[in-house]
C-alpha cells in the first residue's frame, strides 16, 4: 500500500509541477508597465478648442478664453455669434454652415433653454437643415457641450452653435443651507 501511495503522490507532484511551470510561461494582459493612464482632454490643446464651462454670460474655452454671449465654435477657431436667443435661429443666422466646404460631419446646436419639440422655430430649423443636408443635433446647452467636446476630441470635423442659458443654476448648487449636523466641519 505504501508503494501505491508513493506512486500516487509522485504523480500528483509531477502534475502540480507541470501546472506551475505552464502558468509561469503565460503572459499578462499588459505587456508594458501595466499602468493606467488618464488623459484630461480639456487640458490637451492638440484637441483644439473644447468648452470647459458655461454660464448665463457666456463660455470658457480650454485655451483659457472667456467668450461673452453666443458663439460658433470649431475645433481650431471660434466666432462670436450675433443672436439674442435660440428662438431667433433661422436659415439666415445659420447660413455659414451651408457654404462650408468640406461639409461638417456634425453640427451641434445648443439651445438656451428646454423648448417643446414642436416649437415653430425648431420645426423651421429642422426643415432647413434637412433641405440643406446638414447633419445636426439640436440639444439643450448642458447636453450640447459634452457632445461637441467628445466629437472634437475624436478628431471629427464638427462645429457647435451655442447660446448661453438665460437663467443658470448649477445642478449641484445648494439652494437652502444644510442642517447643522450635515455640514462639513470648519477647520
Amino acid at each position: 500500500m505504501t508503494s501505491l501511495s508513493s506512486k500516487l503522490f509522485r504523480q500528483n507532484t509531477t502534475c502540480i509541477k507541470r501546472y506551475f511551470n505552464r502558468s509561469a510561461i503565460r503572459r499578462t494582459a499588459f505587456e508594458t508597465e501595466g499602468k493606467t493612464v488618464v488623459k484630461i482632454l480639456n487640458k490637451d490643446l492638440s484637441n483644439g478648442f473644447l468648452i470647459n464651462a458655461f454660464s448665463e454670460h457666456g463660455f470658457t474655452l480650454s485655451a483659457g478664453f472667456n467668450v461673452i454671449g453666443p458663439i460658433i465654435v470649431f475645433p481650431r477657431t471660434f466666432l462670436s455669434w450675433n443672436i439674442a436667443a435660440s428662438s431667433d435661429m433661422n436659415a439666415e443666422s445659420l447660413c455659414l454652415f451651408n457654404v462650408l466646404e468640406p461639409q461638417l460631419d456634425m453640427l451641434i446646436i445648443g439651445l438656451d433653454m428646454q423648448y417643446p419639440a414642436h416649437a415653430p422655430f425648431l420645426c423651421d430649423l429642422r426643415a432647413w437643415l434637412k433641405k440643406t443636408k446638414i447633419n445636426a443635433e439640436i440639444l439643450p446647452i448642458k447636453h450640447a457641450i459634452p457632445t461637441y467636446n467628445f466629437l472634437a476630441a475624436e478628431g471629427r470635423f464638427v462645429a457647435a452653435a451655442l447660446v448661453p442659458p438665460k437663467h443658470f443654476v448649477p445642478e449641484y448648487a445648494v439652494t437652502a443651507p444644510l442642517p447643522k449636523h450635515e455640514r462639513i466641519p470648519d477647520y
